[in-house]
């Protein structure tokens, strides 16, 4: 019933908007005398420059949504406020529909995920909006070269500055330098997407008469201002001042007043509304999201685990409990898991960790092992074909009946649902143990710690752990781990805490017998060119000056006494 009501509010607020939209726009043909209302735009401009004008100002505001998009999550990872990616991002979108409410009040959606942590959330909401306010309205009074060059520099020295920045996480505490700096960084990068999005109207000035185009400062100063008019008249109509802003400032500044109102309406045509269909895009993709998570299967009542060593006892799942939320994640997406992965990066990718994992362990010293977050079990068989002995354990229920599927009966019974910080194995039962990109999914650096340590219970003297990672001592690939791939793909949903070491506390008992880095070619380039660039792949990986810069990263560590 709660759904059904915030639909039909919906539903009328965009109604309410497209019916003043229309009626602002007829009183403004109206005051300004144009004859032949909007049809007399094709009297001043063919059709082949309309299109390319209005195709390069649908790209401006996709691209001014998307770095909106990015500033929004910065800030977010500075105060440690996570949610899911995806989610994010669609209530980031469907709060566009705040354009149309007062003190556009609705913007409070992009906070939805984040109830856990709501007054952080509001807070760093209202720093966010607060830094695009301050940049239109700086760029209507200040717009200059020298403007955007300083903010381009302040910028760069940021973005460089959080590439080094530890990684966030649900726990840590935040800290000061990293909070500051992503504050500078929101508030240069605002001044960049605003200006930046001010070139729509340079462009549609330029394609109806380029000699009475205003210089690119000047169409920046306008564009900004007028949008800081409308902001400022706090109520509905807010967002219909801007077009008529616009048009005023243009004409102040020699442009004829035919010209001014059909480029303050073109550029608001697409801009605005393309805005309000991606906050419809957003809205619906929310509603879709919420009826599959209704779906999700439940945990078996009464379901037990069955332990692979005698004596071991494991802790059932308690009837009717909630998954949690790694669980629900990877359960919902096993039988799509493998389809986020061209088929020739798989096999490419898992031969590499194998040839790693064999590499250093020597089966005459290594040979009963565990396969931690053993996803579906391709590195397991792989494993096991090799004549080493391995069981897999995962905490995805899912993942687990997938793995027993892909196995096989023969080795079926080698998987079980546990997770690397509770594992079901005896003391020193083990000569090694490897994961594969499982480390970074569990929630919490004190999880991390809680699995270094259960591994190095179930592991004999001198037993090794292979750590198998993403490579985030890259900072772009951190950028498309963090922001991108969580977008595109299922795997990762954006609150990944990454290892990028194996120094400091967690080091405790182990020592380092090697880093190894692979892998430079992303997952999206085709077969074809895929296999021709191999070698230079290996180039990479061994070249001392780029070898740390690939996108993973592998730690072999070895069991040792305290006291070493």
């Amino acid at each position: 019933m709660k759904a059904f009501w915030i639909h039909i509010v919906v539903v009328v607020l965009i109604l309410i908007g497209i019916a003043l939209a229309v009626a602002n726009s007829l009183e403004t043909f109206r005051a300004y005398e144009i004859e032949g209302g909007a049809l007399a735009l094709l009297d001043l401009v063919e059709i082949g420059p309309l299109a390319i004008a209005v195709v390069l100002i649908a790209l401006i505001t996709a691209a001014n949504l998307g770095a909106r998009y990015f500033k929004w999550m910065v800030l977010l990872r500075a105060g440690h406020v996570l949610a899911p990616s995806r989610r994010l991002f669609f209530s980031y979108l469907a709060a566009f529909i705040g354009n149309l409410t007062p003190v556009y009040i609705l913007y409070v959606l992009r906070v939805a995920p984040l109830r856990e942590r709501l007054i952080p959330a509001l807070a760093l909401l209202f720093v966010d909006l607060a830094t695009d306010l301050i940049a239109v309205a700086w760029l209507g009074f200040a717009a200059s070269y020298s403007l955007l060059f300083a903010a381009l520099l302040v910028f760069a020295a940021c973005a460089c500055a959080l590439a080094i920045f530890p990684s966030k996480s649900k726990d840590r505490r935040v800290r000061l330098a990293p909070l500051m700096t992503s504050l500078v960084f929101a508030q240069s990068f605002a001044i960049l997407i605003w200006g930046f999005t001010g070139l729509s109207l340079w462009i549609a000035l330029m394609f109806f008469d380029v000699r009475v185009s205003l210089p690119i400062p000047d169409a920046i100063a306008v564009y900004a201002a007028s949008h800081f008019e409308g902001v400022a008249s706090i109520s509905l109509p807010g967002f219909l001042r801007v077009g008529r802003s616009m048009i005023a400032m243009l004409i102040d500044l020699g442009v004829s007043t035919e010209t001014a109102v059909f480029a303050a309406a073109l550029v608001r045509a697409f801009t605005y509304w393309l805005v309000i269909l991606a906050a419809l895009v957003g809205l619906s993709r929310i509603r879709r999201q919420s009826r599959a998570s209704s779906t999700v299967t439940p945990v078996d009542a009464g379901a037990t685990l069955t332990p692979v060593d005698a004596g071991v006892a494991l802790t059932p799942v308690d009837a009717g409990a909630a998954l949690t939320t790694e669980e629900n994640h990877f359960d919902a997406i096993a039988d799509d898991y493998r389809q986020n992965i061209p088929e020739h990066i798989r096999v490419r990718l898992l031969n590499r960790k194998i040839e790693l994992n064999q590499a250093y362990l020597p089966g005459a010293d290594f040979r009963s092992g565990v396969d931690a977050g053993c996803g579906q079990g391709w590195y397991l068989k792989e494993m096991l074909g090799r004549g080493y002995e391995v069981e897999g354990v995962d905490a995805s229920r899912g993942q687990i009946q997938q793995a027993t599927r892909y196995l096989g009966e023969a080795d079926a019974g080698r998987v079980q649902q546990a997770s690397i910080t509770e594992l079901p194995f005896a003391d020193e039962s083990r000569d090694f143990l490897y994961t594969i990109n499982t480390i970074h999914h569990l929630p919490d650096v004190d999880s991390q710690f809680q699995a270094f340590r259960e591994v190095r219970r179930i592991l004999r003297p001198g037993g090794r752990f292979i750590i198998h990672e993403m490579n985030v001592k890259n900072p772009v690939f951190r950028f498309y781990m963090s922001y991108i791939f969580p977008l595109i793909k299922d795997i990762d949903d954006g609150t990944e805490v990454w290892l990028k070491e194996t120094s400091g506390p967690i080091a405790r008992g182990w020592r380092l017998v090697a880093t190894e880095y692979r892998t430079f070619l992303p997952d999206f380039v085709p077969e074809f060119l895929y296999r021709r660039l191999w070698g230079l792949e290996r180039f990479l990986e061994s070249d001392p000056l780029t070898t740390k810069f690939s996108a993973h990263i592998t730690f072999v560590l070895e069991k040792i006494d305290d006291e070493e």
